[in-house]
């Protein structure tokens, strides 16, 4: 993404990327692993299942429901604004005017505030995107991502209590984070909801201490 600034990645390059220059880790079934190729699968094979861009999908499946006005996939949406977009640090370099930013598309590609992102929560915690059994299949967080984030189907949950054990009273959450240290959670048994982002990757731990302050204010 840094060596070359000015690429623009379709999907099915992303994949020709994974195809040639990596390894599968084992067989279906037998591990875990986190993948983004996964996740541009699942975008190509909702584009078949709905007959639709998936850009558009997401306007018409997710954001217009959710009431998410100002949230786009980057380089696909049609109010997406590159030029709007907040600072984004990777190793320390600024990439976010760079063409090769195309390279999340399904994979978290999106421009959005942290406003929207409160409002998915809602929605999904309200059951407007999935059943309740479906959310409950999502949340069964049978893998290990790293210590203190466990993995289900799509949503990480937080463990805080195994990054020190005197945090053993803060809630699980549940949701996601970017490597550019931005967090969507939510709190199942009071369904709080929670959205910063610091646009750095150098400040992944940073905006885990900070997540952490703000949940002892709150449920102090």
């Amino acid at each position: 993404m840094i060596k070359d600034r000015d690429r623009f990645w379709t999907p099915l390059e992303l994949l020709s990327y994974t195809r040639e220059r990596q390894k599968a880790v084992a067989r279906p079934g037998e591990n875990f692993l986190y993948s983004d190729t996964g996740y541009i699968l699942l975008g190509l094979i909702v584009e078949k299942v709905f007959e639709m861009p998936f850009h558009q999908a997401l306007k018409n499946l997710l954001f217009k429901p959710a009431g998410m006005t100002e949230t786009d996939l980057c380089f696909y949406g049609e109010g997406f604004n590159q030029e709007a977009l907040a600072p984004l640090f990777i190793n320390g370099i600024d990439v976010r005017l760079f063409r090769s930013l195309s390279a999340d598309f399904s994979g978290g590609g999106l421009s959005t505030t942290a406003e929207d992102l409160l409002r998915f929560l809602d929605a999904l915690q309200q059951e407007h995107f999935v059943s309740r059994t479906s959310l409950e299949q999502m949340s069964s967080f049978e893998h290990k991502y790293r210590q203190g984030l466990h993995y289900g189907l799509g949503m990480m949950q937080t463990r805080f209590e195994e990054f020190f054990f005197l945090l053993k009273g803060l809630p699980r959450l549940q949701g996601h984070l970017g490597v550019t240290a931005v967090h969507a959670w939510y709190d199942p048994e009071t369904r709080a909801s929670f959205a910063l982002n610091l646009g750095n990757t150098k400040d992944l731990a940073s905006s885990f201490r900070l997540l952490i302050k703000i949940l002892q204010i709150v449920y102090r």
